[in-house]
């Protein structure tokens, strides 16, 4: 991910692979404990800031709807 900032100049398409993939409401078939664990691979791979990144990714595309 490059730029700064929630969206600024990244990719569209990065950003909603992102939003998609990073959004535990769409890890349908996985248990909470199994979710539980995937959270904690990705996070273990992140630095905070990416994490916060994400975070907010997710969060604007839950609120579009």
């Amino acid at each position: 991910m490059t730029g700064s900032g929630q969206g600024g100049d990244r990719d569209p398409y990065v950003v909603a692979a992102i939003g998609e993939v990073a959004n535990p409401d769409n890890w349908r078939g996985l248990t909470d404990a199994q979710k539980a664990d995937l959270q904690a691979e990705i996070d273990a791979g992140l630095t905070p800031a990416q994490r916060r990144t994400i975070a907010a990714i997710v969060e604007r595309r839950r609120s579009r709807g």
